[in-house]
């Protein structure tokens, strides 16, 4: 004779129904957490942080074009008046009273007084050049008053010139000059002697001179 099944109705027991709960809330609870919100007001503005290092300086920018030309400038005072330079060398013919004047006091050793205000005239005799040390040709004088001029040239540095003139029978010194002379620039000298009429030359010393030229000549 066949067995019959008998059915057992299922007894739900607390154990079961706490489980359930359980998974229903974690169910909820990740569903919330997937669901996103509604955004909340904006938070205060926080504090200013503090400032930074200063950057490196930048590169020179180009150079902007001139400005225009300023007002001249007041005149400064006159500077004080230089020295009286030395004569130059004249073209001569008759006298001038500048001749009269400064050899009329030598004159009154040579001749009457009554001859001291007379018209000189002026006579070329003789001219040399050169560079360095000469003696130069004789030359004749006629009259008691000489007029001796020495031009000298320097270059890079100060010179030195003298000359010396000699009776050509005794050899006797006559007449005789020394200067000096700044570097880069030209010095006259002029000088008035006496001497008796004859023959004579003349001997020309430098140093450190570019060139020189002596003019001979004779008043009467």
């Amino acid at each position: 004779m066949p067995t019959q099944k008998v059915f057992r109705p299922f007894k739900l027991r607390a154990i079961h129904i706490a489980l359930t709960l359980s998974l229903a809330a974690i169910l909820i609870a990740s569903l919330s957490i997937m669901s996103t919100g509604p955004q909340g007001p904006i938070g205060p503005k926080g504090e200013t942080g503090a400032k930074g290092d200063q950057g490196p300086i930048g590169a020179k920018g180009a150079t902007g074009p001139a400005g225009a030309i300023g007002p001249k400038g007041a005149t400064g005072p006159q500077g004080p008046k230089g020295e009286t330079g030395d004569i130059g060398l004249t073209p001569w013919g008759n006298i001038t009273d500048y001749i009269n004047n400064a050899i009329t006091e030598r004159l009154k050793d040579y001749e009457p007084p009554s001859q001291t205000n007379k018209t000189y005239n002026y006579y070329d005799v003789a001219e040399f050049w050169w560079i360095g040390n000469k003696t130069t040709d004789v030359f004749e004088m006629h009259y008691l008053i000489w007029k001796l001029s020495i031009e000298v040239i320097t270059d890079e540095d100060p010179g030195i010139c003298s000359y010396t003139i000699y009776d050509n029978e005794t050899h006797g010194v006559v007449a005789e000059l020394t200067m000096d002379v700044p570097a880069h620039s030209t010095k006259t000298k002029i000088d008035y002697v006496f001497g008796e009429p004859g023959d004579y030359y003349a001997v020309i010393e430098t140093e450190d001179v570019a060139l020189w030229t002596l003019y001979i000549g004779e008043i009467d």
